[in-house]
């Protein structure tokens, strides 16, 4: 058993019934997103899977946090990073409208960060492993912002919304004594704000573009 959170204090399968619970926030995006994919079905296929990853994050969270063994935790985190990498070639590639080499330039900085953010010799409860997401989040919301393309106001709210939810995924456990409960559960609401978000960035900034017919 994997115990990471302050809400767990068993191997029970119900040990963490709000931090399991509150994964429904991912399923949530990615049903919204699919509605709207439905209303605009030219979409490209790229959207129609991010959108599916929401909600495999939601469901391989859901199994982390009710089983929490190795195995579920692959289930866990292997669809974040796939739509972390997604997102990361799909933005500047559809939006930003920057080439291929570049797009790859892009993915090989953030792999870079992720290395470095790993040998922060501070204990962040893995959350340094979410670091270079915010930051490139951060750095497309600055790029958009310039060009001043539609979707912009989407990345720049979410940028701010997931330094927030990554905030309270890093004090969970300083939080265990005076707040049993912790705070994790706070990093599931809101990043499914953040992944809907992010995905709607993309569903907009794309439109323009081809719209605009760059």
């Amino acid at each position: 058993m994997i115990d990471n959170y302050c809400e767990r204090v068993d191997a029970s399968f119900w040990s963490e019934p709000v931090n399991a619970l509150t994964n429904l926030s991912f399923i949530v995006a990615g049903l919204v997103a699919i509605s709207l994919l439905r209303k605009n079905r030219a979409s490209p296929m790229y959207l129609w899977v991010l959108a599916g990853l929401m909600i495999l994050i939601g469901i391989g969270s859901f199994l982390f946090h009710t089983f929490a063994t190795p195995l579920t935790a692959l289930a866990d985190g292997l669809p974040i990073y796939a739509f972390q990498l997604m997102f990361l070639w799909c933005f500047p590639r559809f939006v930003l409208r920057i080439n291929y080499w570049q797009v790859c330039g892009v993915i090989g900085l953030f792999l870079v960060t992720m290395v470095v953010s790993s040998r922060i010799p501070v204990e962040l409860n893995g959350s340094e492993n979410y670091v270079p997401a915010v930051l490139m989040l951060g750095i497309f919301a600055v790029f958009a912002a310039r060009r001043a393309l539609i979707g912009t106001r989407w990345l720049v709210v979410a940028a701010v919304v997931f330094a927030v939810s990554l905030t309270a995924r890093t004090v969970d456990e300083w939080w265990c004594v005076s707040w049993p409960l912790g705070t994790h559960f706070i990093w599931h609401i809101l990043n499914g704000i953040v992944v809907y978000l992010s995905w709607l960035s993309l569903f907009f900034g794309q439109r323009a573009v081809r719209t605009d017919g760059v």
